[in-house]
């Protein structure tokens, strides 16, 4: 019988073949190898299929399903998961190569913690655009909810809470205030992981801004009226 891996990592894509070994081969690269790989393909009609098979790891698993958007697509992920933690991963972004040992430090050093974060680097373009600091004042200080595939959560985590499918934005910031509600954070104060900003969808600081801000207020909306009594 094959022994579960310490991490399941989830990247969800679609049509993202031209771009998708960059986070692929972030994960290759860990220095801490205990890892399997979940891509799920949220109905892709380019060539993400073979990009991803052309990999002959068998820690990496490709699975494609109809277009149902990203939450979808995580909860997918999420329930083929054999890892005792589970990370994300988006199919533009990079982990930097200690990041899972990092996590994996982090999670036998406090182990009543079941969700922990890192810190990321900010790019564009290919350059460093912004370093986010860890304030001594405040450990929340940018990026609280942001910087969601910093994040490692125990599988039981994902016993109480899924994604919303119908948010098709800011779904991580709607579960990750769930999360909150019921797990206390332990962050780890060191830089692991590296967004790519792209002004074209870039976190709601791109040409999409007010889009974006209203699916973040009603994600919002949403958990508040699911916690009104």
């Amino acid at each position: 019988m094959n022994r579960s891996p310490f991490f399941s990592i989830i990247i969800p894509t679609y049509n993202r073949g031209y771009i998708i070994r960059q986070p692929i081969d972030s994960i290759i690269s860990q220095t801490f190898t205990d890892w399997e790989l979940i891509i799920v393909d949220d109905g892709s009609t380019d060539h993400t299929r073979d990009v991803v098979e052309s990999y002959k790891d068998e820690r990496i698993k490709y699975v494609w399903q109809q277009n149902q958007e990203r939450s979808a697509a995580r909860n997918h992920g999420i329930s083929l998961a054999k890892g005792e933690w589970i990370c994300f991963q988006d199919s533009d972004d990079e982990y930097l190569p200690d990041h899972l040992r990092v996590l994996y430090v982090g999670i036998i050093q406090f182990p009543e913690y079941k969700v922990f974060r890192t810190g990321m680097l900010i790019y564009e373009n290919g350059k460093l655009l912004k370093i986010p600091k860890f304030d001594v004042q405040n450990e929340y200080e940018l990026y609280p909810f942001d910087a969601f595939t910093t994040f490692a959560f125990e599988q039981e985590v994902f016993c109480q809470v899924r994604f919303k499918k119908e948010l098709v934005n800011s779904q991580d910031l709607h579960l990750l205030l769930r999360v909150n509600a019921i797990y206390e954070l332990k962050i780890i104060k060191k830089h692991t992981n590296i967004y790519h900003y792209n002004s074209e969808n870039g976190a709601g600081l791109g040409k999409n801004y007010q889009k974006i801000i209203i699916q973040r207020f009603y994600a919002l909306m949403i958990y508040l009226a699911s916690t009104c009594i």
